[in-house]
């Protein structure tokens, strides 16, 4: 899971991950509550890093409340002074609990990959579906057994070294710092559509939609990276609509 291992990851972490990555998924995320005729959008970003894609979608959605939250404090510190005026919580991945309920929560870049077992993927998807309103909708992207990353990528002062196990993706981070070079070791798990479409189904989920890019692109079937909307279920709770 994503917790202090980006401490020193923190500032390099918008040289790899670029704005206009999230300023397209900013785009994608609009295009879908416009479809869904939300009167107000209620957001949560869920590992929401620096807080890049929270400035991006206040942007195109201006009426919006949103909030994020982060395992990381030194994440949480940069998206704090990005985004004035909104609420951050430090708060861990799958077990994260706030006070509110939203009608659309989204997890951008992979983060759900973090998540290492299909059962604490169920864990996760059932607190999501908590604290969603009832046809709220959860919008996020993961990366398939497709994936086929290069063995070495450099940016900046950053190297990541790449190797897929089986269904395990194993990056090791290099971040030279002045005359220091900090090591990180990080591993997804790679999902398939059909792991994941009976993991939402089976926490409460229904008309999952899959996506091969952010422009609405219908799903292809070897997409290395695909991008979903889910809406809840109806239940007892007030909609928000």
């Amino acid at each position: 899971m994503k917790d202090e291992k980006y401490k020193k990851f923190a500032k390099y972490y918008d040289a790899i991950y670029n704005r206009v990555f999230y300023n397209d998924y900013a785009n994608f995320v609009k295009m879908i509550i416009d479809e869904y005729l939300f009167s107000r959008v209620k957001l949560l970003d869920v590992a929401c890093g620096t807080g890049l894609f929270i400035n991006e979608v206040r942007k195109k959605i201006p009426n919006s409340v949103v909030s994020g939250f982060d395992s990381s404090l030194s994440m949480l510190l940069i998206a704090k002074k990005r985004n004035k005026g909104v609420i951050f919580y430090n708060q861990s991945f799958c077990d994260f609990y706030i006070k509110e309920k939203f009608n659309v929560i989204v997890s951008t870049f992979d983060s759900i990959n973090y998540i290492l077992s299909q059962s604490e993927l169920s864990v996760f998807l059932k607190n999501i579906s908590e604290h969603l309103t009832d046809d709220g909708l959860f919008i996020f992207d993961f990366n398939t057994k497709f994936k086929n990353p290069p063995q070495e990528i450099r940016l900046n002062n950053v190297a990541m070294i790449n190797e897929i196990k089986g269904k395990f993706w194993h990056i090791k981070i290099s971040i030279k710092d002045k005359n220091k070079i900090y090591n990180e070791k990080h591993t997804e798990r790679l999902y398939s559509k059909k792991e994941m479409y009976e993991a939402l189904k089976h926490n409460g989920f229904r008309n999952v939609i899959f996506y091969s890019d952010l422009k609405g692109t219908a799903e292809i079937y070897n997409a290395s990276r695909l991008f979903v909307v889910a809406k809840k279920r109806e239940g007892s709770s007030p909609s928000s609509k």
